[in-house]
């Protein structure tokens, strides 16, 4: 059986940065790799940079691989073998990893690329190497494909090292989770809002996760909490639950003007929770669906309430882009009842202006309502749920 011995993990959007935020997202993706290897309880000698690539001394470097994948910015990682740049001895860790992993009658291809001076080409590589899994392995009816092969080994050589791998295990790219600072996200009762706040964290955001409880008589459910959680490189994640206020004491009976005062009292009590916690903005988790006009409707409202910047990462999505992604990230399915608070567009907004509806407000005083609500904040630690 080969042995492994390095995890290789890939990243490119950081390469991009300069010099300096760059340094600064590495150092951030080496802590957050670190960090989930721990949680995981897998054990490792160190992380080690050279140029584009981080690499992950000892442990299981197969297991390593996997968890690190997981790590978002990280673009892919891989079990490796860790030669010199030396053409033979690159040839005989190629042959090596080529016994154990190409069966009878497959296709196979060798992909190589190199970082440094050498005195070869990444071409001359390929088909040397190609050459001699050909004539070593011959009696198991091996061909070369280079379009689609069932196997792929991959060479990488960089200044005096080199890597040869084979088994890959993709990852999300993107940024470094807290790397562009923190949002609240709104969660409920579909997936559409885990989804939602997984997409900011892809782009370097650290979620907030708040629940406005709806329902009191129903069991309280945090799956999508503990989505996001499987992405944040921490232990430390905390929910944070409010039960959201009737107008009581006051009689709105107007059913839509209830539904939109409702809705912007949800954004305000967001606002004001992203505020103590020093975050930049809110998440909601709506698509455009069947009726753009009436969500577009809806929007108009909730920015009106809002005193941050309202982020709507799935507006775009279509319900099966929506199942798509749900069903890569492996993210639970939408509760089976209403315990949590949802935005939902109505089917008409006729009768409704934004003038009647800040009238309403002041008379329910909703600034003191959100004040109030926001100081019976319930605090949980995820991973003691």
């Amino acid at each position: 059986m080969v042995r492994f011995d390095v995890s290789l993990v890939a990243y490119s959007e950081i390469l991009l940065k300069s010099s300096s935020v760059r340094r600064r997202l590495e150092g951030l993706l080496i802590k957050h790799l670190k960090s989930r290897l721990r949680m995981e309880n897998l054990g490792f000698e160190g992380l080690v940079k050279e140029g584009g690539r981080i690499y992950i001394v000892g442990g299981n470097p197969e297991k390593n691989s996997e968890v690190a994948s997981k790590v978002l910015g990280v673009d892919f990682s891989a079990p490796a073998i860790k030669t010199s740049a030396k053409l033979e001895d690159l040839v005989e860790a190629s042959l090596r990893l080529g016994e154990e992993v190409l069966g009878e009658n497959e296709s196979f291809a060798v992909r190589a690329r190199r970082v440094g001076f050498h005195p070869y080409t990444s071409k001359d590589l390929e088909a040397k190497i190609g050459a001699e899994i050909l004539r070593r392995f011959g009696g198991r009816g091996l061909k070369v494909n280079l379009e689609k092969p069932d196997k792929t080994i991959f060479v990488e050589v960089r200044g005096e090292n080199a890597y040869v791998y084979s088994k890959v295990f993709r990852g999300w790219g993107g940024l470094p989770v807290g790397s562009q600072g923190k949002v609240v996200v709104l969660l409920g009762n579909k997936v559409k809002t885990a989804l939602a706040g997984w997409l900011m964290m892809k782009r370097g955001i650290f979620p907030i996760p708040l629940y406005l409880e709806e329902n009191g008589g129903v069991e309280e459910d945090f799956r999508f909490a503990k989505d996001l959680a499987g992405y944040v490189p921490s232990e430390d994640f905390n929910v944070y639950i409010v039960k959201l206020k009737n107008f009581s004491g006051f009689r709105v009976e107007d059913s839509k003007l209830y539904s939109i005062l409702k809705q912007r009292l949800a954004i305000r009590i967001a606002c004001g929770l992203a505020r103590k916690k020093g975050a930049l903005g809110v998440v909601v988790g709506i698509s455009l669906g069947l009726k753009p006009t009436n969500v577009l409707r809806l929007l108009s409202y909730l920015e009106e309430a809002s005193t941050l910047p309202i982020f709507y990462p799935l507006i775009g999505f279509e319900e099966f882009d929506v199942e798509e992604l749900k069903n890569k990230l492996s993210f639970h399915n939408d509760l089976p009842h209403k315990k949590f608070f949802d935005f939902t567009p109505m089917e008409d907004y006729e009768g409704l202006t934004s003038k009647k509806i800040e009238s309403y407000e002041e008379k329910l005083d909703v600034e003191g309502l959100v004040e109030k609500t926001l100081k019976n904040v319930r605090v949980l630690r995820l991973s003691q749920i």
